[in-house]
């Protein structure tokens, strides 16, 4: 548990509090407040002194209004899901949880666009749109609870990063309300836009330290009507970045290619009670197309089938069907489970690496695992280089396990910048990696960018202690 320095509010600001958002969404003392002290890194907790769950943007613009008047800390929150603990309140003081924000407010087929607001599940948005034959492709692993607004925080990616890019690819307009209260919008439905500096992407990825954003506009596209999945096992980990390599070099781009250690592999096989005809593999690759064309998609089949065999495959398997394919995805989607039920003591990484070094990424981390007796498993998107690497206590006791791990993470850290890579993709700084920060980033640039956090907080009430 940290160590908060801000002390408690007072029963006037409580007050106030509940005059914006009515009594009924304002959580105090005596309440359960420990759901909104942690996320789901579970490495690091505080609990706040009230959570608020504002309904519309001009209650964030009031409750933002006392806070910076007072010095109140605020710490915007979706669901909780994320892994570097951004969502924690480490300061205490008000939490701002915006979950009561979940209004898919329009889905515009003329201009083929969405405009939801900050809460909305990604999974919802997904469907939703799916239904009148669009697609809004960013798929984080926790996108049936995960929310726009964290996706944005973060810049969420996913499996299908490899063909259709990353949140911030999908922003077109915002609606944020910055830390003195202030609501403004950026953007909206329009494809381009050069008026001024682009604050929208700005802000996407800042992990709510400069703006709450309320409103998002995110562009669609057509729904591929047709899809297949290669599954493909290997005897080296050498082979796998080949064969990635080459796929991509022969001009087809999948919509996903996964991967996943000899180590996930028998996690999963162990959590699901099974053996799959892949089990002593050293990496397993798992490629998804998605086309509009049934003729297109059984080309690229055969193009990358001649490709993995020219690498000599242990196992290789095709699916057509969705149910074919959800069988062949269950391995990946088993992963974190399998993982947390080895052991719910566990590290998340999520480093990136230019894609033909991911088999000496994963060479290095295995050296490191037996140089610090570390129990350490490596999978992810194999197709744009972002590896998670999971650093679990199995063995050890838990005040040696903990003793070690800082020196792991910045060997694994160090092993991603030397390859040409950086210490997240995904995931964010949060509270876990700020103070390896430095690693990645020239001391110019950190403060250039902690100008930034002045320039729009300079009460530093906003998700303070993230990133630096």
């Amino acid at each position: 548990m940290i160590q908060k320095s801000f002390n408690h509010l007072d029963q006037a600001i409580l007050e106030k509090l509940k005059a914006i958002c009515g009594e009924g969404r304002v959580l105090s003392y005596g309440s359960n407040l420990e759901k909104y002290s942690r996320d789901e890194s579970n490495q690091e907790s505080a609990e706040p002194d009230v959570v608020v769950f504002p309904e519309e943007a001009s209650e964030v613009s009031r409750i933002l209004k006392l806070a910076n008047k007072t010095g109140i800390p605020v710490t915007p929150r979706g669901t909780g899901t994320g892994v570097t603990g951004g969502a924690v309140p480490c300061l205490g003081g008000i939490v701002m949880a915006m979950e009561r924000m979940n209004k898919i407010l329009d889905i515009d087929v003329d201009n083929l666009m969405a405009v939801v607001e900050a809460g909305v599940i990604t999974d919802d948005l997904k469907r939703k749109v799916e239904e009148k034959g669009l697609f809004y492709p960013p798929d984080p692993s926790s996108m049936d609870m995960c929310t726009i607004g964290g996706n944005l925080a973060e810049c969420a990616g996913g499996a299908m990063a490899v063909k259709y890019g990353v949140t911030k690819d999908y922003v077109c307009g915002l609606e944020v309300v910055y830390p003195d209260g202030t609501c403004e919008k950026l953007g909206g439905k329009i494809v381009k836009n050069v008026a001024g500096y682009d604050l929208i992407q700005l802000l996407i990825g800042s992990e709510g330290t400069l703006g709450v954003i309320t409103q998002v506009t995110l562009k669609l596209i057509p729904k591929p009507k047709y899809s297949a999945t290669l599954l493909v096992a290997f005897n080296s980990t050498d082979t796998s970045a080949c064969v990635v390599s080459e796929i991509l070099k022969q001009k087809i781009v999948p919509a996903a290619m996964e991967l996943l250690d000899e180590r996930c592999i028998c996690a999963v096989e162990k959590y699901l009670n099974c053996t799959f005809p892949y089990s002593k593999a050293k990496v397993l690759v798992l490629i998804r197309l998605m086309e509009h064309h049934e003729s297109v998609i059984s080309n690229m089949i055969q193009d990358i089938k001649k490709v993995c065999k020219r690498f000599q495959p242990q196992y290789i398997k095709e699916a057509f069907s969705s149910k074919e394919e959800d069988v062949l995805w269950k391995v990946r989607r088993s992963v974190r489970p399998a993982l947390k039920a080895l052991s719910p003591d566990k590290i998340s990484e999520d480093i990136i690496v230019p894609r033909r070094e991911i088999s000496r990424a994963i060479k290095a981390i295995e050296a490191l695992a037996k140089k610090h007796q570390m129990e350490i498993f490596c999978y992810g998107h194999a197709g744009d280089g972002n590896l998670h690497v999971q650093v679990l206590r199995i063995k050890e006791d838990e005040d040696t396990w903990r003793e070690k791990t800082p020196n792991v993470i910045e060997d694994i850290f160090r092993i991603a910048i030397d390859l040409g890579g950086t210490i997240t993709a995904e995931h964010g700084i949060g509270l876990t990696k700020r103070s390896y920060l430095p690693m990645a980033l020239g001391k110019k640039t950190l403060e250039i960018m902690k100008n930034i956090k002045e320039a729009f907080d300079p009460n530093g009430i906003l998700n303070p202690g993230k990133i630096f």
